[in-house]
């Protein structure tokens, strides 16, 4: 009798320990669960002052039967942002201009390149280096505001009268007169930055975002899918990493027809877009609380017609976003 009673109180100890063990399994599970998923936001505060330098390259190829001719071109913008305001969730951005870097050529041609950089009092200036230098040295100082909210939207950009009223009096040919435009910032800004989703995010998990485009060929949507890849750690910081894929499609379903994963094909009196395609990556500092790096890559190519011949290009552009708080 004495026995059972004591092999009653084994099997009741057995069963607790197993249980117990079983419920730690579980807090384990329900543990890293909730580690593994997380929702990111900005994190800025009023009055933090950030260095931020926009790299942005532009190759570009055209083929008229067995001519090609290449051109290349780069900029490098350098700006300083203060987080001037925070309200619910929205900061209110002042940027300032600091420095701009321009260089334009045909690498298979000597001499031919055209280059300039504010940043350096003394430097080679070709003659029209020097027409160059005249027209981009009173952007340096000028202020425009952007307003973005702490999942990355963009909600506003703001440029005052007397920045406006200097980048109108830039000649229409000049590519910088388009980028610092209300919708060339949009545009410049948008393609290398994250919307981030609101809701708690997995490593592997997925979203989308859609903008329109009207280019040459047309009027599009660009469809950008995210993907949160998991926590990097770097030099003891701890970093989100996204990579991002992008293309295309036709506004109007009914105007083309697909061209692969690369994007659509739609033709029209100027031109075929045959495709267009993206990536790139972006990384969140979680203990800074800002994306620090971002760099998108996208590859256009079109076919246009001229008298009896077919004009090719391939246009890829890189657009490269650091950010370093000062």
């Amino acid at each position: 009798m004495q026995r059972c009673i004591g092999d009653r109180k084994l099997t009741a100890k057995f069963r607790h320990s197993v249980q117990a063990f079983l419920v730690l399994i579980v807090s384990l599970n329900n543990c890293g669960l909730s580690q593994a998923q997380t929702a990111f936001r900005w994190n800025l505060e009023q009055g933090e002052e950030f260095e931020v330098t926009l790299f942005q390259t532009t190759n570009s190829k055209t083929r008229v039967e067995s001519r090609e001719t290449v051109l290349n071109s780069s900029n490098t913008i350098v700006m300083n942002w203060t987080v001037a305001e925070v309200v619910d969730g929205v900061y209110k951005l002042e940027q300032e201009l600091r420095q701009i870097q321009l260089q334009v050529g045909d690498p298979a041609v000597p001499n031919q390149a055209v280059e300039y950089d504010t940043g350096l009092a003394e430097q080679k200036v070709s003659k029209v280096s020097r027409k160059l230098r005249k027209q981009i040295l009173p952007l340096i100082g000028l202020k425009f505001n952007v307003s973005m909210t702490d999942l990355g939207e963009i909600t506003d950009v703001e440029l005052p009268d007397e920045t406006a009223e200097v980048i109108n009096q830039l000649p229409g040919t000049l590519a910088i007169r388009k980028l610092f435009s209300e919708t060339g910032l949009r545009q410049v800004l948008g393609s290398a930055s994250i919307v981030l989703p609101s809701e708690e995010l997995q490593p592997g998990e997925k979203w989308e975002s859609r903008q329109e485009l009207n280019l040459a060929f047309g009027d599009f949507v660009r469809i950008r899918e995210f993907e949160y890849k998991g926590e990097r750690k770097i030099d003891d910081n701890r970093f989100a990493e996204f990579k991002l894929t992008s293309r295309i499609e036709n506004k109007d379903a009914d105007a083309g027809k697909d061209a692969g994963s690369g994007g659509v094909k739609k033709s029209i009196p100027s031109g075929t877009l045959k495709s267009f395609q993206g990536s790139g990556k972006m990384m969140l500092g979680l203990d800074s609380g800002y994306f620090v790096s971002s760099s998108v890559e996208t590859q256009v190519d079109t076919e246009s017609p001229y008298r009896e011949k077919t004009i090719l290009t391939e246009l890829i552009s890189r657009v490269e976003i650091s950010i370093k708080k000062l």
